[in-house]
């Protein structure tokens, strides 16, 4: 498990990811009860053993919903927004990462 560097517009605890050969899953959390968090991440698909595939299928676990096809590029600067930490849904966001084979 590693931290994923990460940008966001109010503090918010530092993303992990942790993965194995086939994917990858990242956890980031937003702590506030007022307003949303924006969130930045850079997945390190080189570090983690994913990288040099053409898509990923990243799929939202938690609080679930979309399933999206990204490119490498994509992943670099993945954005997301996380709802306020106890509402409906909120407080966390899980993806699961894999390449499409």
């Amino acid at each position: 498990m590693i931290a994923v560097p990460c940008r966001h517009d109010i503090p918010a605890p530092v993303p992990y990811i942790r993965w194995n050969q086939r994917s990858a899953i990242v956890v980031a959390a937003n702590r506030s009860t007022r307003q949303d968090a924006q969130l930045r991440l850079r997945i390190p698909l080189g570090e983690i053993g994913l990288a040099g595939h053409s898509s990923y299928r990243v799929a939202n676990l938690w609080p679930g919903g979309d399933t999206k096809t990204c490119s490498e590029k994509d992943l670099e600067d993945l954005a997301f927004t996380l709802k306020p930490d106890k509402t409906a849904g909120g407080g966390l966001q899980v993806l699961k990462i894999e390449p499409n084979l």
